[in-house]
């Protein structure tokens, strides 16, 4: 009898270990989740990035897909959207987050920065709660760039306007409480500003 437990125990062991995954092993679609995040920012800031999923857990707090270390964080490309737009940002800008979630004003008292690095699309620029192409609004395919929260107006801070085809920095959401800069980095693609995606989300 005690041999046959011995057996028993021994076979168990053996399927377990089989069973049980290797520490820091994730699946392609995660691990492709987790390299598309990372791409939104500097190597330098991803690397050690906590990589969030885009989805919510019952708590309200999106879904880790792989711990950090550098208190920066990383998402991946929303798949609700025409265009690639994975994001790399701080704690800032992640209470800010959360705080659109919940459809409450967020509290910025510093200047904080997130990279889109990738690019981004928009259903629109002066509504936050806008969430698909509509008849009268395309959405916005926006080049590379870094998005800025500063306390205070930023129209009266900064002098910039909503206009998002100048060139140049511009407001996002303006007289909102989301509202925020978005400063184009990549050079050359300034004149892609205006465009329109005609993809429908979701293709």
């Amino acid at each position: 009898m005690a041999l046959l437990v011995m057996l028993v125990i021994g076979t168990l062991t053996v399927a377990l270990v089989h069973a049980a995954p290797v520490a820091g092993q994730v699946d392609a679609d995660t691990q492709a989740q987790i390299d598309n995040a990372m791409s939104a920012a500097p190597s330098t800031i991803s690397v050690a990035a906590k990589i969030l999923a885009n989805e919510l857990d019952n708590a309200s707090t999106f879904l880790v897909l792989q711990e950090g270390s550098n208190g920066w964080y990383c998402q991946p490309d929303e798949p609700g959207t025409p265009g690639p737009d994975p994001i790399c940002f701080d704690q800032t800008w992640l209470d800010w987050m959360y705080a659109r979630v919940a459809d409450k004003e967020p509290n910025v008292t510093v200047p904080e920065f997130a990279y889109m690095l990738q690019g981004g699309s928009e259903s629109s620029n002066t509504d936050p709660d806008a969430t698909e192409k509509t008849e009268d609004v395309d959405w916005m395919t926006c080049p590379p760039h870094i998005m800025i929260l500063l306390p205070g107006s930023l129209k009266e801070t900064t002098g910039l306007s909503s206009d998002f085809d100048t060139a140049g920095p511009w407001i996002m959401y303006e007289d909102t409480p989301y509202e925020h800069i978005m400063m184009p980095v990549a050079e050359g693609m300034m004149g892609e500003m205006g465009d329109r995606a005609e993809a429908t989300p979701g293709t």
